[in-house]
């Protein structure tokens, strides 16, 4: 298969987990661990992954609206991978589908 892949998952620790994928060969998948050095991190995603960490240096894990930063950074990296766009729709509709749970 050709193309780009990825995906994020956090867990309720607000641990984040990333993958991503060309041509179906894996290029990354670990959690957000700040004392590497990202390989296999495609370049353009480093920039993203970077926030988090001086972030996470500074003692604050949250963006402006109170959510973890790595979450919404995780989302970012996999828009910018792969190219896709999470409407508010999509959000609506994973919800109604029951792709995600709304605590």
């Amino acid at each position: 298969m050709r193309g780009r892949a990825a995906t994020a998952f956090w867990n309720v620790d607000g641990l984040v987990k990333f993958a991503c994928a060309q041509d179906g060969a894996v290029l990354y998948f670990d959690e957000f661990a700040f004392d590497e050095e990202w390989q296999g991190l495609p370049d353009e995603l480093v920039p993203l992954v970077d926030l988090v960490a001086v972030d996470l240096e500074d003692g604050e894990d949250h963006d402006d609206t109170g959510r973890p930063l790595s979450n919404t950074v995780g989302l970012a990296m996999v828009e910018t991978f792969a190219g896709a766009r999470v409407t508010p729709d999509d959000a609506k509709e994973a919800l109604h589908q029951g792709y995600v749970v709304d605590l």
